[in-house]
């Protein structure tokens, strides 16, 4: 026997089937849209760019989710300014990037966070295979989220396409 949410679920799944083509146009004109969204805002000599929310809103996801699994809020942000640190290391002597257009490192960052695990795990008494799998399972979740920015930034984007399948990126800004 079927519970309702068995047959409801089976119903969605058979709408989404029988309107794949309207739910991919629907898709593809939002992250059309996104991508084409690129603004920045002035305070002076500060620009805020429009997808920093995007990055905001995936950090904070991932902090509460790391955060809730170690315990220990002075641990992880010990791991996190580790990581930091050496994605400016990375970035700025090993990369050698030009000024602040990318300041950071993705291997710097992850060599800082294990190195940081290991001092907190060592310092703290936490189980290193706890305080990585914490990252471990938050990471698709920042990821995911943190992929909106990458879209109005472009710098995601693939190559030309047909236009039913792709989208046309019109934004000046967009790498």
């Amino acid at each position: 026997m079927h519970s309702i949410l068995d047959v409801v679920g089976g119903f969605l799944l058979f709408l989404i089937c029988i309107k794949r083509i309207r739910l991919w146009i629907y898709i593809r004109s939002y992250f059309e849209n996104l991508a084409n969204s690129w603004s920045c805002y002035r305070i002076g000599r500060l620009r805020i760019i429009n997808s920093s929310i995007y990055v905001f809103v995936s950090a904070s996801i991932g902090g509460l989710i790391i955060f809730s699994l170690i315990g220990d809020i002075s641990g992880v942000l010990l791991i996190n300014l580790s990581s930091l640190f050496m994605a400016a290391v990375w970035g700025q002597y090993i990369e050698r990037s030009s000024g602040l257009s990318r300041p950071f490192g993705y291997f710097g960052f992850i060599i800082g966070g294990i190195m940081g695990s290991l001092i907190v795990s060592w310092f703290y008494s936490i189980s290193l295979v706890r305080i990585l799998s914490a990252y471990a399972l938050a990471s698709p979740w920042i990821q995911g989220v943190g992929r909106f920015r990458c879209i109005i930034h472009g710098c995601c984007h693939g190559r030309s396409t047909n236009k039913f399948i792709g989208i046309l990126i019109t934004n000046s800004q967009s790498r």
